[in-house]
């Protein structure tokens, strides 16, 4: 994993949220959700690896 990668999905995560802040359609809301989750989580399994 590229260094920095976890603090570039960190972004994005930011970035969804943000989106999902804006959005008034329900369903786009919980999907941009879902992806800033998904994101995080990457986020976190990246930082792991770059500690090894």
């Amino acid at each position: 994993m590229p260094t920095g990668g976890s603090e570039r999905y960190k972004d994005y995560a930011a970035e969804c949220l943000r989106i999902a802040q804006q959005t008034m359609d329900h369903g786009q809301k919980a999907r941009l959700l879902e992806m800033a989750d998904a994101w995080q989580r990457l986020a976190e399994a990246a930082s792991k690896h770059q500690q090894k």
